[in-house]
């Protein structure tokens, strides 16, 4: 397969896979990324994640001519597999051929579910829409090395301001507010009607349309049930006019539904990405959102309208997300900021226009086609890189152990598996308490509480930290009929371990490191507001161990206030 045509940058085969044709925002977005490396010059070769479609989004001839060229293209060649799905949607995760495996995925909360961690650490790298899902990623235990921000893009030809007007049942001397949207909690329609209702009066000249996909069929009763609950909290008898076209539209006539609008509102509690707004505000449309999660990636507070609020723990019984997501959070947005956004439109339409006109020249300078080809083709370019280095010294380990920054050991691995990395070692990250896997590569496993059975049929070799002399008993049996070698830190946990009954042959002292590319005498410096000569700085948990009564007491006896 030729990844490139003449004059087009050179850049490595690439086989995408997903569900293509459908009308999820993932396949949307696969569609722009293929769209945008065509436009480019290159040759994408793409497959249906189930080897057939799935859904159809009611795509025009154009586009379907260009995907059906795409899925029809061999993918003998390819160097990059990209799995452009959510994990959910396939639970025993498909590895393409011998050449680096990506996700591309992203995730509405603080956190990735659980449930994703192990399928997305076989991945070469993660690929994600915003800074927002990379630390929500490191949050959740995904290596930091492996995680690349790739912006969404659209169709900026289509989504442009002069498109012939859909035809709505609203009055037409009304300003008519847009809200397009899968019908779920996690859109917070009901304080958007909430916010409507005490926002303005029945009988003020403003309409607000829901154009909402769902399977339930009492949906309209639903809507008219919290609309009437609206009216009342705000003390009316009724509201101003709601329209609901609870359908689902082809790309073309959702232009035309955005070019009957005057401006836009989501008052989402979290987006992986938020392409509604983009295409809202492609469209010259005034746009209000919730300052939070993905879409603040693309949207600018000079050019919209975001709505503060405040992060608040997920419900139990949020009935929106397929995976468990206890100890989640998302955005709870603010009805009174919400309607003042509102009424500020409503105020003057014209000078909103002009407010929002600017956005459209952003996005396609930071995600038009020309900036998401050459987004993609640096990513695949580094990610078969990386490939070569590794195949050229073709040895493997597996590497058991959190990953991320949700801990202090999580850096220090994130650490150890980079640099492994970098050094051409082909490192098979996996979560702790991963089930044995029949593989001859050897384990390396540094977690807490420690890991002493071995991940693969390889020899085993544990990372383990003590600080109190001898271990506890159970370890040293462990030790002795599990592990093939303990790597300590120092001589005095060595020396502890022997004592203790452990097999002096198999413990090999390696201190710990420090990134010296980080930790220098002339790095930034943090301003502490501290209006003192000599400042002293202690790091470290507040623990016993630590010391820290002792710090504080001698602390007490060396100054007075």
């Amino acid at each position: 397969m030729d990844a490139r045509s003449p004059g087009a940058r050179a850049v490595p085969a690439v086989l995408w896979l997903g569900l293509l044709e459908g009308p999820s925002g993932y396949a949307d977005e696969a569609r722009g990324f293929l769209r945008a490396l065509e436009a480019a010059g290159h040759s994408p070769a793409a497959r249906h994640l189930f080897g057939a479609a799935a859904g159809d989004a009611h795509l025009d001839a154009r586009e379907r001519a260009l995907l059906r060229l795409q899925l029809g293209r061999s993918d003998r060649g390819a160097k990059v597999a990209v799995h452009h799905y959510a994990p959910a949607w396939c639970r025993q995760p498909a590895v393409v051929g011998d050449m680096p495996n990506v996700a591309r995925t992203m995730f509405e909360t603080d956190r990735l579910p659980a449930a994703w961690l192990d399928q997305l650490l076989l991945r070469d790298e993660v690929w994600v829409p915003c800074e927002h899902n990379r630390e929500a990623f490191e949050r959740s235990g995904i290596p930091s090395s492996r995680l690349r921000v790739i912006g969404g893009t659209l169709d900026f030809d289509r989504y442009a301001p002069g498109a012939e007007p859909l035809e709505l049942d609203v009055p037409a001397d009304h300003l008519v507010y847009l809200s397009n949207f899968e019908f779920s909690e996690r859109k917070a329609w009901r304080e958007l009607l909430l916010a409507w209702a005490r926002t303005f009066a029945p009988t003020d000249p403003v309409c607000l349309v829901l154009k909402t996909t769902g399977s339930d069929r009492a949906l309209p009763a639903r809507v008219d049930a919290a609309l009437a609950d609206a009216a009342r909290s705000a003390g009316r008898p009724a509201t101003a006019p709601v329209r609901l076209l609870a359908q689902t539209m082809s790309p073309g006539d959702l232009v035309r539904l955005y070019a009957a609008s005057d401006a836009y509102v989501l008052a989402s509690r979290g987006e992986g990405w938020g392409r509604p707004y983009m295409e809202a505000l492609a469209m010259g449309l005034p746009t209000i959102a919730s300052n939070w999660s993905g879409n603040t990636e693309f949207m600018r507070p000079e050019t919209s309208w975001l709505i503060d609020g405040r992060v608040v723990a997920i419900p139990a019984d949020h009935g929106v997300f397929a995976d468990a997501v206890a100890g989640h959070h998302w955005f709870e947005p603010d009805p009174d900021a919400l309607g003042a956004a509102l009424a500020e439109i409503a105020a003057d339409p014209q000078a909103s226009r002009r407010r929002a006109a600017p956005a459209r020249t952003d996005l396609i300078e930071r995600f038009g086609p020309e900036a998401t080809a050459r987004n993609l083709e640096r990513a695949l370019t580094e990610v078969a890189g990386h490939e070569d280095v590794r195949a050229a010294r073709p040895r493997a380990c597996t590497f058991r152990g959190p990953f991320g920054r949700h801990s202090s050991l999580a850096v220090v691995n994130d650490c150890l598996l980079e640099q492994l990395e970098a050094r051409g070692r082909r490192v098979h990250a996996r979560s702790p308490r991963a089930p044995i896997e029949i593989d001859p590569r050897p384990t390396i496993s540094e977690s807490w509480p420690p890991e002493f059975t071995p991940a693969t049929d390889g020899p085993t070799v544990v990372v383990l930290h003590w600080e109190y002399g001898h271990p506890p008993a159970q370890w040293v049996t462990d030790v002795n009929h599990e592990v093939d070698r303990l790597i300590v830190p120092s001589e005095y946990v060595r020396q502890g371990y022997v004592e203790a009954g452990m097999a002096p042959n198999v413990i090999e002292v390696v201190p710990h490191g420090v990134d010296l590319q980080t930790f220098v005498p002339e790095g930034p410096v943090l301003d502490l507001d501290a209006h003192a000569g000599c400042v002293f700085l202690f790091v470290g948990g507040t623990i016993w161990r630590k010391g820290i009564d002792r710090l504080l007491a001698a602390w007490e006896l060396a100054f007075t206030p």
